[in-house]
């Protein structure tokens, strides 16, 4: 009896990668919960954040049941490397930011979601884009045309849109939602 419960927690620690101790010097063994604990004084709070954030953007998406087909993700990923830098592959970006090719689908897929849920609260008026032309006018190619510009600025306002109505939708999100926490909180965060 003992023997089996021993193979089984050993069996979990090998499929987890989660062993008790992940290391061992002069004898004396570095515990996982010590590595936690460390980590967790250093930037746990803003990790359980973003991952209770992340929680509450899948349950939204669900409930709305908000999809994002497999050739729009590859479309993404087909922009990221044409804008990566001359000679610099994916895998290599991805290996800089220690993230994997699934992660990046991951987030990708989530991105166009949120996009597509929020889509109807972005819209951009022709003299909106005009203006913004206008009072960039600095930060424009002189060989670019007006169109170009338009375009451009089209895609500028709709950014900055797109990115104020996701903070609105998150606090929105975070104020109906039943928060539980373990943990305290900063002193500008509030009680759940």
């Amino acid at each position: 009896m003992v023997g089996g419960l021993i193979a089984v927690v050993v069996y979990f620690w090998w499929k987890t990668a989660s062993w008790p101790v992940v290391a061992m010097v002069n004898g004396r063994p570095v515990l996982r919960y010590e590595v936690d604990r460390a980590l967790y004084k250093q930037q746990g709070e803003m990790v359980a954040e973003g991952l209770i954030t992340k929680a509450l953007v899948k349950q939204e998406i669900s409930r709305l049941k908000v999809r994002a087909g497999d050739s729009e993700i590859e479309a993404k990923i087909e922009e990221i490397k044409k804008s990566l830098p001359e000679g610099q592959t994916l895998e290599a970006a991805l290996t800089t930011r220690q993230m994997t090719l699934a992660e990046l689908r991951d987030q990708i897929k989530l991105q166009l979601q949120v996009e597509k849920a929020l889509a109807d609260k972005i819209g951009i008026a022709s003299d909106e884009a005009e203006k913004y032309v206008k009072d960039n006018a600095a930060y424009f190619s002189k060989d670019m045309t007006a169109e170009a510009k338009l375009e451009q600025a089209n895609q500028a306002l709709r950014d900055q849109k797109m990115q104020a109505a996701i903070g609105a939708w998150l606090e929105e999100l975070k104020k109906k939602a039943r928060i539980w926490r373990a943990y305290s909180q900063s002193p500008t965060s509030q009680p759940q």
